[in-house]
């Protein structure tokens, strides 16, 4: 069969378009004839070796597919050939404690298509048949290409990581929905007591950079948070609390209160530093610039606090925490300029500091 692929890594002058071997549906597994197969940004980060393919080289990109089956492995039930389908692109071990319990997309051997396995820039494609989905006749193969990741996405935030499940109500709130942020009754705005990004970009107050690992504070943020990309295993770029640039996004969303995880990451600094605006072409700013080429000539302005020795793990009173977290706390109320209505001190629902209930 023909296929685009890689044998080294680089730019997109590494894509080769040749003779590849053809995929052979083993038990339990079908091949799929390729027609239609969406753009993702994993492309990208496996093809430069951000994300190295796991099997290695020469490797096939491509996550999100639809076609028609092309063969059937030995126990497959329910697909023949020429049947229009739709693969989901994650794969489970189906054997660990997670997938026991029914939390396929947080497998400890979690992985999809397009990465872990040959993907779909080829004319054939195999993926285990319980991946393989039909794909109504109302539903063309390019609108159906372009769902399987972004429902994974989704399915990971309101499965896996909200807790959602049948019979609940859910909002889920889009920028281009029609219905406004100050339209609701209250909007929660989550961050993290430090800030973190993925990918490259301008990030004034970064303290640890993901590749030459240089910052010890930094460092010591990832480690104790976990910062590490639960599907591709990146570490992410840590740094001090940026409080200008959440007042951008506080004024953009109309939030209401904050939710502040993770302060537990915090304990045993001996000082936090806040960032409470810029200084830009000698102009000072409390709040985060309009467009990239502002934001990367932004010195931060920093406010340095106490820190705290005593542990926040696992804290369910607001009194109870370390006198230093609560002026913490405080201080990025009071720069932010909306309150702290919520506080997580571990990974457990239970480890939570309630202040004002979203719901009341």
């Amino acid at each position: 069969m023909k296929a685009a692929f890689f044998k080294e890594h680089g730019g997109a002058e590494k894509i080769l378009y040749d003779d590849y071997r053809d995929p052979v549906a083993e038990a339990g597994e079908v091949v799929v004839r390729v027609r239609a197969c969406a753009l993702n940004q994993v492309d990208m980060l496996l093809l430069d070796g951000r994300f190295p393919p796991p099997e290695g080289l020469p490797h096939v990109n491509g996550c999100e597919v639809t076609g028609t089956v092309e063969a059937v492995g030995a126990g497959v039930k329910g697909l023949a050939p020429g049947q229009r389908v739709i693969i989901f692109p994650g794969f489970a071990c189906g054997r660990c404690e997670y997938c026991l319990r029914g939390a396929r997309t947080v497998c400890v051997r979690y992985g999809y298509l397009g990465a872990h396995k040959d993907g779909g820039y080829a004319e054939l494609v195999k993926a285990p048949a319980a991946n393989i989905l039909p794909l109504a006749e109302a539903i063309s193969f390019e609108a159906g290409a372009a769902v399987p990741m972004a429902m994974l996405t989704s399915w990971h935030a309101l499965v896996a990581q909200a807790g959602c499940r049948p019979g609940q109500t859910v909002l889920v709130q889009a920028a281009g929905s029609g219905v406004g942020p100050q339209a609701l009754h209250y909007v929660l705005g989550i961050t993290k007591a430090y800030t973190t990004r993925v990918g490259s970009g301008p990030f004034p107050t970064e303290l640890y950079d993901a590749v030459d690992k240089c910052d010890p504070v930094g460092e010591g943020l990832a480690k104790r948070g976990h910062e590490f990309g639960s599907t591709t295993g990146r570490a992410r770029r840590c740094g001090w609390f940026d409080a200008a640039a959440l007042k951008r996004s506080i004024q953009i969303n109309g939030v209401s209160g904050l939710c502040i995880t993770k302060l537990d990451v915090m304990d045993g600094m001996e000082t936090v530093r806040l960032g409470v605006g810029y200084r830009i072409n000698g102009v000072d700013s409390d709040i985060l610039p309009v467009g990239a080429d502002a934001l990367a000539d932004c010195q931060v302005v920093y406010e340095d606090m106490p820190g705290w020795n005593e542990s926040t793990v696992g804290v369910r009173r607001y009194e109870d925490l370390p006198l230093a977290a609560r002026s913490y706390l405080e201080r990025i109320a009071k720069v932010c300029g909306v309150p702290v209505d919520m506080v997580s001190t571990g990974p457990d629902r239970d480890e939570t500091i309630v202040l004002r209930h979203p719901f009341a």
